[in-house]
């Protein structure tokens, strides 16, 4: 097995070829190749939700020792960081929080108070985009767990593909997943699961968290609302 050392190796004319390839194959299949072709080299981005524990099953299946990595914006709810818990207790995986280089009360003295409302751009640059940058520096792939049907602007997502952003390779193997295909993978988990969301992000759209942090309850609160995109809005901002 061909293993890249770095991404000087990688032909991104090849990708497209085999992320068409994995289409007909299992997300497992393609975790698999990924940890496989890139070993040192790979990493996955873990919000918490279902799509992420998913993946963290499966990973922890082949390699446990592939890092894993979740961006810690000083915003996060308790209830995220048990799950985490839960998880690195059952699957003796590591996790590892990429924090931003300011804290929050250093952001308040640069930028003022609450930027998230003011400023949700540059809040988001500081405490999510400079940091992912940051973390991702030292890997040549990085494993999502983006699907199609999230947001328009992922409609297209391929399982492979080059990431132009961040100069290395994209695995999405749930791309091609609906939410009701991935309910089935994590139900035999009780993590006390919904997307572990971001304190930062619900103040930001003007979301009172419900109470169910499922994607079915985000997506009929945003509709009681009266701004029904908001949820892939809200999930284009805090999905990696």
């Amino acid at each position: 097995m061909e293993v890249i050392q770095s991404v000087a190796e990688i032909d991104p004319g090849e990708i497209q070829r085999i992320s068409k390839d994995f289409e007909e194959r299992s997300p497992q299949e393609l975790v698999r190749w990924g940890i496989e072709h890139f070993r040192d080299g790979i990493t996955l981005a873990c919000s918490f939700g279902a799509e992420d524990v998913a993946l963290v099953d499966m990973i922890a299946h082949i390699d446990r020792s592939v890092p894993i990595f979740y961006l810690d914006t000083d915003y996060l709810f308790k209830e995220t960081f048990e799950v985490r818990d839960r998880i690195v207790e059952k699957y003796g995986v590591r996790v590892v929080g990429v924090k931003p280089l300011v804290t929050i009360e250093e952001q308040s003295a640069q930028h003022g108070r609450d930027l998230y409302g003011r400023q949700p751009d540059l809040c988001c640059k500081i405490r999510k985009v400079e940091p992912l940058r940051r973390h991702l520096g030292g890997f040549q792939a990085w494993v999502t767990g983006i699907r199609r049907d999230q947001a328009p602007t992922r409609a297209n997502a391929g399982l492979v593909e080059w990431d132009k952003l961040f100069n290395l390779v994209k695995l999405n193997p749930l791309a091609r997943f609906t939410s009701a295909d991935v309910a089935p993978l994590t139900r035999e988990h009780d993590y006390g699961l919904g997307i572990a969301v971001n304190q930062v992000c619900f103040l930001e759209f003007g979301l009172v968290m419900p109470r169910e942090l499922s994607e079915r309850s985000l997506r009929a609160h945003a509709r009681a609302l009266g701004e029904p995109d908001l949820y892939e809005q809200f999930c284009e901002r805090f999905e990696p």
